[in-house]
């Protein structure tokens, strides 16, 4: 998730954030959205890129719990999503518009959630 005061990229849990000192509301973290999963790095990392060039804040969280970038998928055992798929946010206000971007430029490399 995005700072809401300087933009910076937050870690998972993350109640303030480290450069501005910002203090999250549970609202704030309320509003981000897992709106699907991708099971290959590359491929997470182009849809985390795809969305933020078209201005929808995006991050990308492995299944094994490691945040930012790209993360990791290291151990399944770790973290809540399926294991050793990347699982993509975006603010609540953009799900539906992520979808789309990412259905006509992943289409099947990433499955959306049910959401």
């Amino acid at each position: 998730m995005l700072c809401p005061e300087c933009k910076t990229e937050l870690e998972d849990g993350a109640v303030a954030c480290p450069i501005c000192g910002w203090e999250l509301t549970e609202e704030e973290m309320a509003k981000w959205l897992v709106i699907g999963t991708i099971q290959d790095p590359p491929f997470a990392n182009l849809a985390r890129e795809v969305l933020r060039s078209q201005g929808i804040p995006a991050v990308v969280i492995s299944g094994s719990g490691f945040f930012g970038n790209i993360g990791l998928s290291f151990n399944p055992i770790f973290g809540g999503g399926k294991p050793g798929a990347f699982e993509i946010m975006v603010p609540r206000d953009y799900a539906e518009e992520a979808r789309d971007t990412l259905d006509m430029t992943l289409g099947d490399k990433w499955q959306p959630d049910e959401n």
